[in-house]
Order: C-alpha cells, then structure tokens, then sequence
C-alpha cells in the first residue's frame, strides 16, 4: 500500500490548527462569553446617539429608572465628563460650542451638537456598558429613548 499515513501527534495539530485554540493540560477551556451589550445597536450607546436629558438631575432620574432585561433596577456610576457629542474642527465650530454650552437648549435641527457628554458604566448581573448622556436639553424631551436589551420604568 502506498498511502500517506498520519501520526496522532499530526492529527491532534492538524485540528489544533483547524480549531485555532489549544488547552495546556490540567487546564480547563474558558466557558464562552456572553455577547456584551454595548455590542447591540441602541440608544445611548454612543456618543452620537447620547441620551437626551435636562441636567444632572434628569441623568439620575433616567438612569434611576433604567430597568435591565431580567426587570432588575440597572446598576450605574458616573465616569465622568467623556468628550463632546460632535468634535468641533473648525474656528465655527469652536464658536458654536461656546454657543451651546452657554445655555441648555436644544440643538436646533440641522445644527451640529456641540454638547459635553457624561459616561455611565452601567451594569446587569455580569454585563458591563457605558451610557452616554446628554444633559442640556431643557426641557427634557417628552419621549425618552432606551438602549436595546433595556426597558425604563414609569416615572414616579
């Protein structure tokens, strides 16, 4: 018989090759993980997509109500400032900023936000996510939006 034969040493690197992963002995494979959240499409998962809210206030009031998928109240602390909605580039644009952080209205349509954004990790049981947050759309709008895999409770 003139046939190619394989070793178990080759057949076991030929399907380490194939399966691209490779467990030391005495070691257990890490269980897979779960998709994390911030992975789905939605709602303040953004900085373009920031939630619009009116002041710090109205953060703690959103995030407060703020309900993960198993209706379990979500789990959240403020990172902080994190950047600007839009990064201005331009002289104007610096200009508009001025312009819009010197009041807390809203965004005419059409015009560049130029707002400062909070950062929010926010957690459910194991997955961890960043909201982001826009607090300077006085009034609040009427209708809030919420990130996918989240619901918001009735304000009380």
């Amino acid at each position: 018989m003139n046939g190619f034969r394989l070793g178990s040493l080759t057949i076991g690197l030929l399907l380490l090759s194939m399966t691209g992963s490779l467990v030391q002995s005495g070691q257990e494979p890490s269980p897979p993980k779960p998709s994390p959240v911030h992975k789905r499409a939605g709602p303040g998962l953004s900085k373009e997509t920031a939630i619009d809210v009116c002041t710090p206030r109205g953060e703690n009031e959103y995030l407060d109500r703020l309900r993960c998928a198993d209706g379990q109240p979500a789990l959240y602390e403020r990172q902080g400032s994190v950047g600007f909605r839009t990064e201005p580039k331009t002289p104007e644009d610096e200009k508009a900023v001025g312009d819009q952080m010197g009041n807390a209205n809203p965004v005419p349509a059409g015009q560049k936000d130029f707002h400062m954004l909070d950062g929010y990790d926010v957690r459910c049981t194991v997955q961890k996510i960043t909201i982001y947050m826009d607090m300077y759309h006085c009034p609040e709008p009427a209708t809030l939006p919420v990130p996918t895999g989240f619901t918001l409770a009735k304000a009380r």
